[in-house]
């Protein structure tokens, strides 16, 4: 009676679902939230990605932990967007995860932008070249903050994924379309919303922001550092200043990773309005929602602040 017990409890394990599941969905982890919501909504109903960087840390200058470690050497696939976000992760995928790796902007039909120079922009800073010739460290790594960007990384998952789980080919297609479909949607509908705000500047504590104004038709005026690990110094704080009070600046924009006294500093005796943009959004849950919320409360700060 104990041995058909036994080997009952066995049967019950074997035929659950979700132990099925996870035995046979490959072990995925994104670096970043966008990523791995993105990750998260291609998967969903086969498995669930694990997320690196939790928290509020910064891509820029993360340190690796033993657990991540153990985390990437552990995976069958690791989402991340490349050296010029993660460049942490460059040598630590080499050592841990050779060949597991898939660098997102790299991935067919991304459309990629250079980087600018940190400061007030210039005219030509904005006259984008898309040609994907250009060194990778040398490019906008926000590449996220497009929804065609996002479109493109979906696809891009579910084709690696199908390869590593051909049993979950078909569904991890279909959820890459749903989505991007979902964004097509979202897009329409942000860029209704933004419209009427395209001829009002602003300015960014790092430059995170120039894929989403690539996209929307919006243009920031200047940027206070283009690695947020690095702090402006008071010849570039006095530019800002200078900047703002002769252009009429709208709003000048914060991130939660970083604190808000310089930018206090920076916006002392003016007029000028004061945002939060979360490019990476820290301050939502985790999950395939996570990636339209995030673009949806980029919308609604740009229209909080820019508004008249």
């Amino acid at each position: 009676m104990m041995r058909l017990t036994h080997r009952l409890a066995c049967l019950l394990l074997i035929l659950a679902p979700g132990r099925a599941v996870a035995a046979e969905s490959p072990n995925v982890v994104a670096s970043i939230r966008p990523i791995h919501a993105i990750a998260a909504a291609v998967m969903e109903g086969r498995g669930e990605p694990a997320l690196l960087i939790e928290g509020a840390a910064s891509p820029h200058a993360y340190q690796m932990r033993p657990a991540d470690a153990a985390r990437l050497e552990a995976a069958d696939l690791v989402f991340w967007v490349g050296p010029a976000l993660e460049l942490f992760l460059t040598d630590a995928l080499d050592a841990l995860a050779a060949g597991k790796g898939l660098a997102l902007m790299d991935a067919e039909g991304m459309r990629l932008l250079p980087n600018r120079v940190a400061g007030p922009f210039a005219a030509e800073d904005h006259d984008h070249d898309h040609d994907h010739s250009h060194d990778p460290l040398e490019m906008d790594s926000h590449v996220w903050l497009a929804p065609a960007n996002g479109r493109a990384m979906a696809r891009a998952m579910a084709g690696r994924l199908a390869a590593l789980d051909p049993e979950g080919a078909s569904l991890y297609a279909a959820n890459a379309e749903r989505l991007a479909r979902r964004l097509d949607a979202l897009e329409a509908e942000i860029a209704a919303r933004l419209a009427p705000l395209r001829d009002r500047r602003f300015v960014v504590f790092h430059d995170a922001t120039q894929y989403f104004e690539d996209a929307f038709g919006l243009e920031a005026a200047a940027s206070l550092t283009l690695n947020p690990a690095r702090q402006p110094g008071a010849k570039r704080v006095a530019e800002i200043r200078r900047l703002i009070a002769e252009t009429g600046t709208a709003c000048i924009f914060s991130e939660p990773q970083f604190p808000p006294r310089l930018l206090d500093v920076i916006a002392e005796g003016s007029e000028v309005k004061r945002g939060m943009l979360d490019v990476v959004g820290v301050e939502l849950t985790p999950g395939p929602e996570h990636y339209p919320q995030l673009l949806l409360a980029m919308a609604d700060a740009m229209q909080a602040c820019l508004s008249e």
